[in-house]
């Protein structure tokens, strides 16, 4: 079944908090570990998924840049997200392909997309470059016009090999339908092979390590749908030898 990611999903609207994480590795710390507390604030931003392999011509040439080049100048008004797929990509992982078999329509890389908008236009076999930015802009714009409100808010301490990353939620308005929250931890500046990249080893960012339950997340009780229901919760994740911690940060999808 196809999750919408307008409605949820990842699905029905698109929050983020990317936080400030804390990293204590004292051995003084205590036993029941709490991330930092959280301070709720509207996020009505769209996501920004990279679908990409570092055995894809097109993804180093074209598809990287221009995804890093619209998240970076966008900054807090999307979450970017590389989906990482295909071709034996080391990146690869159970999340990254739950979200890609999400997809209609083509199959193929590189593709960016807002949500479950694919942003690149064709002409012929080619990608029209300027058209497709174009495009992606307009329906950023779009989403963080006419999305629904909902506060949402993340933390995270990282202490020895785990990493705790504590999410709220509450709605501004009565919600209707299935929604989901995903907590993902991401990396940045993963240094590895990019074919047709601009350097080597190439820098890939906003990379999917692992997710709270798969692609989308778990299910919101009927309870957190409510006008003002506040969800305060925490997650405890393993860091495995080859992530480095500097580089992890956790983001929360409604």
């Amino acid at each position: 079944m196809i999750k919408n990611i307008i409605t949820l999903g990842l699905a029905s609207i698109i929050l983020l908090s990317c936080e400030e994480k804390i990293v204590d590795e004292s051995p003084e710390m205590p036993d029941a570990i709490e991330a930092p507390s959280i301070e709720l604030e509207v996020k009505n931003k769209p996501v920004l998924f990279n679908y990409t392999s570092t055995g894809c011509p097109g993804c180093g040439s074209w598809g990287a840049p221009t995804f890093e080049a619209i998240a970076n100048r966008e900054k807090d008004a999307v979450v970017p997200m590389a989906i990482h797929i295909k071709y034996g990509d080391p990146m690869i992982s159970d999340v990254s392909n739950t979200i890609a078999s999400n997809r209609t329509g083509q199959f193929f890389t590189p593709q960016i997309w807002v949500n479950n908008t694919n942003g690149v236009i064709l002409s012929g076999d080619s990608i029209s470059i300027a058209a497709s930015v174009d495009k992606m802009n307009d329906d950023i714009e779009a989403f963080i016009n006419n999305a629904p409100e909902i506060l949402v808010g993340t933390s995270s301490i990282i202490n020895d090999d785990k990493i705790y990353i504590r999410y709220k939620t509450k709605a501004k308005q009565y919600l209707i339908g299935d929604y989901y929250v995903g907590v993902y931890l991401l990396e940045n500046k993963i240094y590895a092979k990019q074919n047709s990249g601009s350097q080597d080893p190439f820098e890939h960012n906003y990379v999917i390590r692992t997710s709270n339950s798969g692609g989308f997340g778990t299910m919101l009780s009927a309870d957190h749908l409510e006008i003002e229901t506040e969800m305060d919760r925490q997650i405890e994740v393993n860091i495995l030898p080859e992530w480095k911690k500097e580089n992890l940060f956790a983001a929360v999808i409604v």
